[in-house]
């Protein structure tokens, strides 16, 4: 049973102000399978009851187990290492482990674990549930399952406006917000659209004109920057501050290109791109960059004529103009993640979404955005195998990846959200890119003697500043292979903990960091 109330009258001080946004019930002695992500099964001992109420309680999602029954229950919980006891600041260091929490409860007593946690960088749902739900009981499990996935905002596009305000109230009662809207709708339509969102605006992250403007119409159905212009007005006429949500295009846009006289692929032209986004800033009067670079393409295998992944040209020269341009317009950008198998993508894995997500914080993204979440069809691009299917259920391979980076980016979140990419340095290769800034050994950060990867690994080495402290965050730029780095520094250099940020004792030695994966540093 699902219940949209705010919790009231509860003894401990921390929840009594959170929101209620699930409950159910564990039978007797028989197993119960969890509906909740990180957590494996519940039970208890003898024919006997446990009702489990989950909370969103900040960037924490707990869980309350409750005897209501006049003797003790003996239950047992089993989880990986995301859960922990919720007096308990972070969970277990191998976090693919199964751990088991048990306990007996006397009757009216109670047990609080966390089961999950929220990343201070917002995390977007780009093909978030269909506008076109409408049954109040599966749009509200939907935005659950969103909830436990790691996700802040979901997208909610449809041309009919009476779709959007049950949305809002479900989304809000889950502790979600919604990026409503859709293009090429009429002027009084947007207006019309703020006005009616207006009972729920607190629910409401942006709204939605167009994707991917042009500067000049062409051949193709996409909009120019002089469509959108009129439909931005027409949202502020009603509300100044509404935010507008426009997705830019990646530096391998055809506009971007330059080809030979024989029609061959020179480049991306970086300068043409540079131009193009700061255009799209100055005349669109943005307050967010959101650009989709999906940067984990295929091609075919010299040797066995099989696909395989590869990294898409210049994908880090795209992210040094988008940095770039949110430090001149002194405005954050939001990156994108490939999050479902269509076109010539192939089906991503959790290297490719680590190093995806990793690389654009790296850079100095305050949000994150998955494509998509949710099954969609095309008519040009076909079917999308997403971490949800056309029917509402898991594809579990690639919604339990998603949770996986989600919950493992949710930890180091506070660096990034709240720490300032002072520099951006790449470590050994970075073909195709001639934007990039390299670390040598001759200009290593302050405290590091020696930095080295085993058999000239690619990474990348962002230097973050948060209060008084520097940090230096390193990204295995391979999302297959785990990199292995070699480090010495003084006593002044602290590797820190991707579970707490806290500093560890040993700063000195080997370290070996999974396909896509970061190492964070304390520098000072």
């Amino acid at each position: 049973m699902l219940i949209f109330t705010s919790l009231q009258g509860f003894s401990a001080e921390q929840l009594d102000h959170r929101i209620r946004i699930d409950e159910f019930i564990v039978n007797g002695s028989s197993q119960c399978d969890s509906i909740l992500d990180n957590v494996h099964r519940i039970y208890t001992i003898g024919n006997n009851s446990l009702q489990g109420i989950v909370y969103l309680e900040g960037k924490k999602i707990n869980l309350k187990l409750v005897n209501n029954n006049r003797r003790n229950v003996r239950y047992y919980l089993i989880g990986n290492g995301f859960v922990h006891p919720f007096n308990e600041p972070v969970g277990k260091e191998k976090v693919d482990s199964i751990y088991t929490y048990d306990g007996t409860l006397a009757p009216g007593d109670s047990a609080f674990y966390t089961v999950g946690h929220r990343s201070m960088i917002p995390v977007i749902g780009h093909g978030g549930i269909p506008a076109e739900m409408n049954d109040t009981v599966a749009v509200a499990k939907a935005y659950l399952d969103m909830l436990y996935a790691g996700f802040d905002v979901s997208t909610c596009l449809s041309t009919n406006i009476n779709n959007y305000n049950n949305k809002l109230r479900i989304a809000e009662t889950k502790g979600l917000q919604l990026i409503i809207g859709e293009m090429g709708q009429s002027n009084n339509w947007y207006r019309s659209l703020v006005n009616e969102a207006g009972a729920y605006k607190s629910a409401v992250y942006g709204y939605y004109v167009g994707d991917e403007p042009f500067l000049v119409h062409d051949s193709s159905s996409h909009a120019t920057i002089d469509d959108l212009v009129p439909r931005i007005d027409a949202i502020h006429s009603v509300d100044s501050l509404a935010l507008i949500r426009i997705c830019l295009n990646p530096i391998y846009c055809p506009a971007m290109r330059d080809f030979d006289n024989q029609g061959r692929l020179l480049s991306y032209n970086s300068k043409r791109y540079d131009d193009y986004i700061d255009a799209c800033i100055r005349r669109l009067r943005l307050k967010n960059i959101a650009f989709d670079n999906y940067s984990v393409s295929s091609a075919t295998d010299p040797i066995t004529g099989a696909p395989k992944r590869v990294l898409k040209r210049q994908w880090f020269d795209n992210l040094e103009i988008i940095r770039s341009h949110s430090i001149k317009h002194n405005i954050p950008f939001c990156g994108y993640v490939l999050s479902a198998k269509h076109l010539t993508y192939l089906l991503p894995t959790i290297g490719t979404m680590r190093l995806q997500m990793y690389a654009n914080l790296a850079y100095g993204a305050k949000s994150i955005a998955y494509y998509t979440y949710w099954h969609r069809w095309l008519r040009n691009e076909g079917s999308y195998y997403a971490p949800i299917d056309s029917l509402g259920n898991r594809h579990k391979d690639l919604y339990y990846t998603l949770n996986r980076v989600n919950e493992e980016m949710a930890r180091v979140s506070p660096l990034f959200a709240e720490g300032t990419v002072k520099e951006v340095y790449h470590i050994n290769e970075a073909s195709s890119n001639t934007l990039v800034k390299f670390l040598t050994s001759e200009h290593l950060p302050e405290n590091i003697d020696s930095l080295l990867f085993e058999g000239n690994k690619g990474a990348i080495a962002s230097i973050i500043t948060k209060g008084d402290s520097t940090f230096m965050v390193i990204v295995n730029k391979d999302f297959e292979d785990s990199a292995r780095l070699r480090i010495k520094g003084n006593r002044y250099l602290y590797h820190v903990s991707k579970l707490n940020l806290n500093n560890e004792v040993i700063t000195t030695g080997d370290y070996v960091i999974d396909p896509g994966d970061i190492i964070i540093f304390n520098l000072s």
